[in-house]
């Protein structure tokens, strides 16, 4: 097998959107759920390398939109949800051998950007969830060889009493 582990490895950053009381969550009358921003960037004004506002239930696609040119190319997003209280989690994963180095994606907190989720102590926040073994294509190649030993009889005209055929 031709494959190296570090060939497969990504690293995985988990956003989730959640609240704990009894009420959905929501997004403000205007529409802004929350900001992010990406590693290396700012969460003080003037915000760098930020999202737009994104929705508590932004579908996958339009948060790969928002994340477009803030990640490395070939990053994947998938979604989760909804569960209780209409909360969502993405998953945002990096293409193999791309890292941020153990930094992750951030929530702007503060100023007039910061959360405007609404509902029962409704928040976002973001992990390096995971750096694993992604394995999306995999191929490799076996060789072997085979040994098999033929016997012949003694009373053989060539008088060999055994000879070794190798395949390939």
């Amino acid at each position: 097998i031709s494959a190296k582990s570090e060939d497969y490895v990504n690293e995985i950053h988990t956003c989730k959107t959640y609240g704990d009381g009894t009420d959905d969550l929501r997004d403000d009358e205007f529409g802004r759920g929350f900001i992010l921003v990406a590693p290396g960037g700012s969460t003080n004004y003037p915000l760098k390398r930020a999202t737009c506002w994104l929705r508590h239930n932004e579908t996958a696609g339009t948060m790969h939109e928002a994340l477009h040119g803030l990640m490395p190319d070939g990053f994947e997003v998938s979604r989760r949800g909804p569960f209780a209280r209409e909360s969502y989690e993405w998953d945002i994963i990096l293409p193999k051998s791309a890292t941020f180095g153990g930094q992750t994606l951030r929530v702007v907190e503060n100023g007039g950007g910061r959360v405007r989720l609404e509902g029962t102590n409704a928040s976002v926040n973001c992990t390096l969830s995971q750096v694993s073994l992604y394995a999306k294509e995999f191929s490799y190649v076996l060789r072997h060889t085979i040994s098999s030993f033929i016997f012949v009889p003694s009373d053989s005209r060539l008088g060999l009493k055994r000879s070794m055929v190798t395949l390939s």
